[in-house]
């Protein structure tokens, strides 16, 4: 995963310190897909802590007392699959780096990934690529009718980060496990695997909610807990 935790002192987070100007929205509609659930919008309104959250997502889907397959496994297999497929003889395991067994960027990846394991695409497919190439695109365009010297600037700056995104997302694994990848695809597409026999019983859903949660706001999950809030 692409990510780094802030600094954990290990105590219990008070707050996911989220904004409530559409980052909120944003944590919900994740936690939808990868889940496949619906929230009410009004129902919303009254979740004020993560354990509130996590009630509302229970009632739609309930967990289960019977053991089932690990997700995290499930996921591994699945990506190893699909690294046979594109050619990868090496041995895979979930130490391995994904830069040593693929040449295609991340965007790539990742899109074609989701293609071959009928999964949703992770964060950082084709659609951050194709913001940055619209920033580009767009700046570009309008630069020159710009009316102004400060307009021009604010567009030349525009063109910038559009290109860097773009150039982000056109890059490579790095470090990146094969480990990591298949963590990142079980907790994004939990639904899918639990539908095909992964574990859903409590402990199981409770450890993948926690960790979307971190993923979004780049905290750790073991200092998250039923009674943090979610806005700042």
């Amino acid at each position: 995963m692409d990510f780094v935790y802030m600094t954990s002192t290990g105590h219990p987070l008070v707050s996911l310190l989220l904004a409530g100007d559409g980052d909120d929205c944003e944590l919900l509609t994740s936690l939808e897909e990868a889940f496949g659930v619906r929230f009410d919008d009004h129902e919303t309104l009254n979740w004020h802590t993560v354990g509130d959250l996590y009630d509302g997502l229970i009632e739609r889907f309930p967990v289960e007392t019977a053991s089932g397959k690990c997700p995290t496994a499930m996921a591994f297999y699945a990506v190893r699959r699909y690294l046979r497929h594109l050619g990868a003889k090496n041995h895979i395991a979930p130490t391995t780096k994904l830069s040593q067994l693929t040449r295609k960027s991340r965007s790539q990846f990742l899109a074609n990934m989701a293609q071959y394991t009928g999964t949703r695409p992770l964060p950082g497919a084709y659609d951050e690529l194709t913001l940055g190439i619209g920033l580009v695109a767009i700046a570009c365009a309008a630069l020159s009718v710009a009316p102004s010297t400060i307009l021009a600037l604010g567009l030349i700056i525009t063109v910038y980060a559009g290109a860097a995104i773009a150039r982000a997302r056109l890059a490579g694994f790095s470090d990146t496990t094969v480990g990591e990848l298949s963590l990142e695809l079980a907790s994004h597409n939990f639904r899918h695997f639990a539908d095909l026999g992964a574990d859903r019983r409590e402990p199981t859903v409770w450890t993948v909610f926690k960790r979307l949660l971190a993923d979004f706001q780049a905290v750790d999950p073991d200092r998250i807990e039923k009674t943090t809030r979610l806005l700042a």
